[in-house]
């Protein structure tokens, strides 16, 4: 459903040509920022040392920003997706990540938490009609562009998939809920029809299903019909060589070393929605 948003608008960096631009320790980047109470918590999880931020730009309820503490690039990895999977599986929240090039706007790693299961990954799963490296993936049934959708046992694949779209200059779009990961190729040039459609980047809000206008009469065109055109042109299928019927992700070259080997789990018991952020330190997932 489309809303108005506040009047403040974040600046997207000029000029994003690469996925993985390095990082640029003279930009701005979440360790310049020197108000303490911006800083919410403090984790170390398996992938590294993180902080939660407050948002100054929210579009969700509980709207804040998982920061690496390390400076390092808007580059999704192996260690983050372990990170973000330990934090997000046993709570209620859910996460997004915005690629560089696909409407990041601070090449420092980060990703968006949020306390709701927002609207695409409420929509029912079907299989999708083609193998990725030899498992059939998930999509939301009638969801009209590409999106890859994937159970948690199957994090490698994923982050082999990223590893693809990086070497590719593939922008993408990601969504981890307590039992899924969505992903979501892009284009490698946006299709000039989507600024006829809708003025901003079809990014991470908008494929979860929340259009975010600044302008009182864009916000009179926008139309809930516009979203599938949208949905449809901003998606791309994932690189061809994972898509081969049958191949073993074994066969990946590169991809498996990066993601860091699972060799413990306990369960975890569930968390309230009113205390997540409060007992994330205390569980751990995989060491």
């Amino acid at each position: 459903m489309p809303c108005p948003a506040p009047a403040a608008k974040p600046k997207k960096a000029d000029g994003q040509q690469f996925v993985c631009t390095p990082f640029d320790p003279t930009g701005f980047h979440f360790g310049k920022i020197k108000n303490p109470g911006e800083r919410l918590l403090h984790l170390e999880l398996i992938g590294g040392s993180y902080d939660v931020l407050t948002n100054k730009f929210p579009l969700f309820s509980k709207h804040m920003l998982l920061v690496c503490n390390q400076l390092v690039p808007q580059q999704m990895t192996g260690a983050h997706l372990s990170s973000i999977g330990q934090l997000i599986r046993p709570s209620s929240f859910c996460a997004y990540f915005n690629s560089w090039c696909a409407s990041a706007s601070v090449n420092h790693f980060h990703c968006h938490i949020i306390d709701e299961l927002p609207p695409v990954a409420a929509m029912p799963l079907e299989p999708c009609g083609r193998l990725i490296s030899g498992v059939r993936p998930l999509r939301p049934k009638g969801f009209p562009g590409h999106c890859y959708v994937f159970e948690w046992c199957h994090v490698e694949l994923v982050s082999a998939a990223i590893w693809a779209m990086q070497e590719d200059n593939q922008p993408h779009n990601l969504l981890f809920t307590p039992r899924h990961i969505y992903v979501w190729p892009k284009p490698l040039q946006r299709p000039a029809r989507s600024f006829d459609l809708y003025p901003e980047t079809v990014g991470g809000p908008e494929l979860l299903g929340s259009f975010t206008v600044y302008l009182e009469e864009d916000f009179a065109r926008l139309q809930s019909e516009h979203a599938a055109e949208l949905f449809e042109i901003n998606t791309a299928p994932l690189p061809a060589r994972l898509r081969n019927y049958g191949r073993a992700l074994d066969d990946i070259e590169g991809t498996i070393s990066t993601v860091p080997q699972i060799r413990e789990r306990r369960v975890l018991s569930g968390i309230r929605p009113s205390q997540s952020l409060d007992s994330a330190p205390n569980f751990c997932l995989v060491r």
